[in-house]
C-alpha cells in the first residue's frame, strides 16, 4: 500500500494536483525558457531541416524544388526523413524561419514525452500488481514518473534541440503504449503499427527498434500471468481460439507496418541513404578485425584452436559488447554523459546522480515483483542501444535516445518504492533525497544556461548565421568572393538569407550541393585570383586560419573586417584584397 506516505496527504485532490502542476511547470520550463538562444546556433543538421520546411512554407517545395510530399529528403546528401521537416513547416509558417521555430516541434515532443511515460508506467503497474491500480498508487506512479522524465537531463537537452531522434523516440513510446493497451481493444494493435511507422519515416533506426519492442508489448498481458513453462503449454492449448485470434492480429499490425515502410523502401533516394549512413566509420567495416585477427593469430601460433578463438566475428562481437558495456556504464548514465558538446554538458549524466538509488531499487523491485515486466523493459533498453554500439563514436547519447523511456520507466518504480518505504527515518530520508534531487537540478540548469552556451559556442557553429548576413551584404560589391571553411554546406545558411532561398531552389546541383552562387564560391580560395590586380576580391575565413594563410604567403590585404558570433568565441575573418567596386 501506500501508507508510507499518507503523511504527505497525497490522497488530497488539491495536494496532488498541486504537486503533478509544479512538476509540468517545471518540465515546461526547462523545455521552453530560451529555447531559440540555448544552444547559441543551429547545428548543420538542424540548419538543413530549417531550409528545407521555410522551403516547404514559403513554397510547397524542398530546397531542391521537390514535392514536400516525399518519403526520404535529399537535403544536403545526407538524406533526412520527412516527419520533423513537416513538423518544423507548420512551426515556421507561424514563427518564421527561426531558431525557435526550428526546436519547437522537439520541445513540445517533450512535454508529451512526459505524458506518454506516466500512461506506460500506470500500464504496467497494473500488470506488475495483476489489478487495477488503487487511487494513491495512481497518483504516486503518476508523480515519480513525471518527476524522473521533467528532471532528466537528457530529455531535457534534447528537447531543446531540432534532433530527428527525440522526436522519434517519443513516437516510439506511444506506439508501446497502445500496443500495452490493446489488450481488450485489439484494433489499438492497428494503431500501434501505423504509429511505430510514423515513428520510423522520424528517425532511422527505430526500423531496427520498433519491431522488437512492439511484439514483447504485445505479449506482456499473456507473459505476466505465467509461472512456468508447464503454464504455458496449459494456457495455449485451453486458449488457442483466442490465441489464435491475437496472433492474427499481431501478424496483420507486422503487415501494415511492413507496406507502410514501402514509400521509404522504394524512394530513389533510400539506397543512396543506406549507403551514406553505412560509409560511417563502424564495426561493420571489417578490415580493423580483420587485420587484429590476423596477427592474434599469428602471435599465438596460427594454430587450429587460435584461428576458432581469435576469429573475426568473435572479434567483433566482443567490439559489439565492449560498445554495450559503454552505454550501460553508470558513470556514463548518472555522471559523464556524452562528451559530444551537442549531446551534453561535459559535466553531466543523462540523469541527477541521485537517480542513481531509486535506478538499482527499481532493478531489484521489478526482479522481485515481476520479472516479466523487468525483461521488457531491459530488451526495449538493450535493442535501442544497437544502433547506437556499431559505430565506433560510443557512447553516443543521440543514437540511443530510444533508451530514454525505458530507463526512465525503472528508475520511475525505483522512486515509487523508495517512496513507499515505510521506517521512522522515512520522512528524513525522502526529504533529503528531494533536497539533493532539487540542488543537483538546478546546478545543472545555472550551468546550462552560463557556461555551457560559451564552451559549446564552437559545437554548435556559432558566428555562422551572422557570417551568411555580412556575406549576402557584402557580395555584390565584389568580383570575387571565397568562402572557405567549411566549404560544402554553408550553402544552407545563405539560403536562409532573405532573397537567396527561391534561387538556390531553382539551381542545379553536385551531389545536393552548390559551390558557386552569383561571384560566391564555397570553396577554398584561389590565390592566383587574390593576386590578380584586376579584380576585387574578398576571401572569408576563420580568423586564426585565414591569418595563418596570409602570413605563410606574405599576402597583404587591403581591409580586414571582423565577425563574431552572439557569445564573441568565434571570430571570423573578411579580408579584402584590391580595391572595391
Amino acid at each position: 500500500t501506500a501508507s508510507g506516505i499518507c503523511y504527505y496527504n497525497l490522497m488530497k485532490s488539491h495536494v496532488y494536483w498541486a504537486i503533478v502542476v509544479t512538476i509540468v511547470s517545471l518540465a515546461v520550463f526547462f523545455r521552453f525558457y530560451g529555447l531559440g538562444r540555448i544552444p547559441v546556433s543551429v547545428y548543420w543538421d538542424e540548419a538543413a531541416i530549417l531550409v528545407d520546411a521555410k522551403a516547404i512554407s514559403e513554397t510547397g517545395m524542398d530546397i531542391h524544388g521537390h514535392s514536400w510530399i516525399q518519403a526520404i529528403f535529399p537535403s544536403y546528401g545526407d538524406y533526412k526523413l520527412p516527419v520533423l521537416i513537416w513538423l518544423a513547416a507548420i512551426s515556421v509558417k507561424i514563427f518564421g524561419a527561426t531558431a525557435f521555430a526550428l526546436r519547437l516541434p522537439s520541445a513540445l515532443f517533450g512535454i508529451f514525452s512526459l505524458g506518454i511515460v506516466v500512461l506506460i508506467a500506470r500500464t504496467l503497474a497494473e500488470y506488475i500488481f495483476l489489478q487495477q491500480l488503487a487511487s494513491e498508487r495512481k497518483k504516486i506512479i503518476t508523480i515519480t514518473s513525471a518527476l524522473v522524465m521533467a528532471t532528466s537531463f537528457w530529455s531535457i537537452l534534447f528537447s531543446r534541440t531540432a534532433f530527428e531522434g527525440h522526436v522519434g523516440q517519443a513516437l516510439l513510446a506511444a506506439s508501446v503504449y497502445l500496443a500495452l493497451q490493446a489488450k481488450n481493444k485489439r484494433w489499438f494493435y492497428i494503431i500501434s503499427a501505423i504509429v511505430g511507422a510514423l515513428a520510423v519515416y522520424t528517425y532511422y533506426s527505430i526500423r531496427f527498434v520498433w519491431p522488437v519492442v512492439f511484439i514483447f508489448a504485445a505479449l506482456i498481458p499473456f507473459l505476466v500471468q505465467l509461472q512456468s513453462i508447464k503454464e504455458v503449454y496449459s494456457k495455449v492449448t485451453h486458449n488457442f481460439k483466442t490465441i489464435l485470434v491475437w496472433g492474427s492480429w499481431i501478424a496483420c499490425s507486422y503487415l501494415i507496418f511492413f507496406l507502410l515502410m514501402q514509400p521509404m523502401l522504394s524512394s530513389p533516394y533510400y539506397e543512396a541513404s543506406q549507403q551514406y549512413r553505412l560509409s560511417a566509420t563502424s564495426i561493420l567495416q571489417r578490415e580493423p578485425q580483420i587485420l587484429e585477427s590476423n596477427k592474434l593469430r599469428e602471435l599465438a601460433g596460427n594454430s587450429s584452436i587460435d584461428r576458432i578463438f581469435f576469429h573475426r566475428d568473435l572479434l567483433t562481437i566482443q567490439l559489439l559488447a565492449e560498445h554495450y558495456a559503454e552505454h550501460l556504464s553508470l558513470n556514463y548514465l548518472f555522471i559523464t554523459g556524452d562528451q559530444n558538446l551537442r549531446h551534453g554538458t561535459q559535466q553531466h549524466g543523462l540523469f541527477p546522480f541521485i537517480m542513481v538509488i531509486p535506478f538499482c531499487i527499481g532493478l531489484y523491485r521489478l526482479a522481485r515483483k515481476r520479472v516479466s515486466i523487468l525483461l521488457f523493459l531491459i530488451t526495449w533498453w538493450l535493442v535501442s542501444l544497437l544502433p547506437a554500439s556499431v559505430p565506433y563514436d560510443v557512447p553516443h547519447a543521440l543514437r540511443s535516445l530510444n533508451a530514454l523511456m525505458p530507463i526512465t520507466i525503472i528508475i520511475s518504480f525505483g522512486l515509487y518504492s523508495f517512496f513507499n518505504w515505510t521506517s521512522t527515518v522515512q520522512k528524513f530520508t525522502t526529504a533529503l533525497f528531494c533536497v539533493v534531487l532539487a540542488f543537483q537540478v538546478v546546478q545543472f540548469w545555472q550551468y546550462y544556461t552560463t557556461a555551457y552556451p560559451q564552451r559549446s559556442a564552437a559545437a554548435w557553429q556559432a558566428g555562422y548565421s551572422e557570417v551568411a548576413q555580412k556575406l549576402v551584404q557584402e557580395a555584390p560589391h565584389y568580383d570575387e568572393v571565397w568562402y572557405a571553411y567549411p566549404e560544402d554546406k554553408f550553402f544552407i545558411w545563405v539560403a536562409l538569407q532573405p532573397g537567396y532561398l527561391v534561387k538556390i531552389q531553382n539551381m542545379s546541383k553536385v551531389n545536393f550541393k552548390i559551390f558557386t552562387l552569383d561571384t560566391i564560391s564555397f570553396q577554398s580560395y584561389n590565390f592566383q585570383s587574390i593576386q590578380n590586380p584586376h579584380h576585387s576580391v574578398l576571401v572569408i575565413n576563420r580568423a586564426d586560419i585565414l591569418e595563418k594563410e596570409l602570413m605563410e604567403r606574405g599576402l597583404h590585404q587591403q581591409k580586414i573586417e571582423y565577425v563574431t558570433d552572439s557569445t564573441g568565441t568565434q571570430k571570423y575573418m573578411f579580408a579584402t584584397f584590391k580595391s572595391e567596386k
